[in-house]
């Protein structure tokens, strides 16, 4: 009977830290102790980022036309700043890593696969979110109209039903603001 209450009390415990793979921006400022990787991460504005989606390599930020807050790394050539002609181009994300201490402060750094070789990209998401050297996946209200103006165009020609105009109406409603 004692054992069985053990395993009772242990699978209790066990059960919410198990699944503990989403991290959020919030849990940051909190600066409770981290899990080593995340699969999930929800960001400042609420984009929801996990392991296997792709990221779009927005402009570089600096004068010199380098990306500040993108660094790739290569187990040959070392690490460097990415240069601006990987603008427009798309990572997979590898990994979630938060990083920092309590005295600086932590931070949310994303593994990415480099576009060409055995590389990997190291960017603290959000300075590079807020920068623009990464691409919000999330849809600002003048795309959502620019997307919405085309579909009625389409409409009026005939290339679409209502039914689905009112479809695409209801999925970018939420964006326009």
């Amino acid at each position: 009977m004692k054992s069985l209450l053990y395993t009772v009390v242990l699978i209790i415990l066990c059960a919410p830290t198990s699944h503990a793979q989403e991290i959020r921006f919030t849990d940051l400022k909190a600066g409770t102790k981290f899990e080593k990787q995340y699969t999930a991460y929800v960001c400042r504005e609420g984009t929801v980022y996990n392991v296997g989606d792709r990221l779009k390599i927005g402009r570089p930020s600096s004068v010199n036309q380098t990306f500040v807050y993108i660094i790739e790394q290569d187990a040959l050539t070392g690490s460097a700043n990415l240069p601006a002609g990987y603008s427009g181009f798309e990572t997979e994300l590898k990994r979630i890593r938060v990083v920092g201490n309590k005295r600086i402060g932590y931070a949310v750094n994303f593994y990415t696969k480099g576009v060409w070789g055995p590389s990997t990209f190291i960017i603290p998401i959000e300075n590079a979110l807020a920068t623009g050297e990464i691409k919000s996946s999330v849809m600002s209200s003048d795309d959502a109209l620019t997307e919405l103006k085309r579909a009625k165009d389409k409409l009026d020609l005939g290339l679409i039903t209502q039914e689905e105009f009112e479809k695409l109406k209801a999925e970018l409603s939420p964006f326009i603001k």
